[in-house]
């Protein structure tokens, strides 16, 4: 197993790929699973809470997609150091190529954190297509993630 500075620098790397995976997939689900963009994204409302508890201000709306796309990465990044560190000493949660974990990622974020942290509604207030469209966003992010440390761990 290698050093944990080393499984860190790979999950941050495999998290970031991962996300931008995601990110590209959510452009083109978007419209089949009826996502318009109405609405101020979760990750925009996250990154203003920050600023505003940093510096009591809120983000300028002509920051607001950048500082949500921050967001994104910022928690891909964490989320990919968690799994690649937890695989290294638990090798059979990457048992489904990273489905369960892009589906644990799904329930902890967009069933937990978000609607206690008041940054969308609650999940039986949400339409059934955009359960399934971050349903499947997760499972890309889990799957890319994973496919992401597989190669990682060829270039050690």
């Amino acid at each position: 197993m290698p050093d944990l500075p080393v499984l860190l620098l790979l999950g941050a790397a495999c998290g970031l790929i991962a996300s931008a995976i995601m990110e590209g997939y959510q452009l083109l689900a978007a419209k089949p699973f009826g996502q318009t963009g109405g609405g101020e994204a979760s990750t925009e409302k996250a990154a203003d809470g920050v600023e505003a508890a940093l510096t009591g201000h809120r983000v300028p709306k002509r920051r607001r997609a950048a500082a949500g796309r921050l967001v994104h990465y910022a928690t891909g990044l964490v989320l990919g150091m968690v799994y690649v560190v937890v695989a290294a000493l638990k090798p059979d949660v990457t048992i489904l190529f990273g489905v369960g974990y892009g589906i644990a990622v799904s329930i902890a974020l967009d069933y937990v954190a978000v609607p206690v942290l008041g940054l969308g509604a609650p999940p039986w207030k949400t339409p059934i297509g955009t359960h399934l469209y971050a349903l499947s966003a997760h499972i890309i992010f889990g799957v890319s993630l994973e496919a992401a440390r597989r190669i990682g761990f060829l270039l050690f």
